[in-house]
């Protein structure tokens, strides 16, 4: 498993946050994915709840690996430049 790290598309000029995430989620696990342009106000932009289907305004690509998900998360709606924009995985317990 790896940290979260935070990308920058190159082919559409803006950012990703990367994860990796067990292909078999327990159900009690929510994933959010948040953006914020100031650090103050956060809004979520992807979610996966266990092992559900991502739901948000992101884009989200998924590829299976030894049992995990690597996951890109790519928000496209940027109202900045993509080097003021910040991104945060919550990992929720339900």
């Amino acid at each position: 498993q790896q940290l979260p790290s935070l990308v920058e598309q190159s082919d559409s000029d803006s950012m990703a946050l990367r994860l990796s995430i067990p292909e078999n989620a327990p159900e009690d696990i929510t994933y959010c994915v948040m953006q914020s342009e100031t650090l103050g106000d956060w809004v979520e932009i992807a979610r996966k709840e266990g092992n559900g289907a991502w739901s948000g305004q992101a884009t989200v690509t998924e590829q299976s690996t030894d049992g995990m998900q690597e996951v890109v998360v790519e928000n496209t709606d940027l109202s900045t430049e993509p080097s003021r924009a910040f991104m945060k995985l919550e990992v929720l317990m339900n």
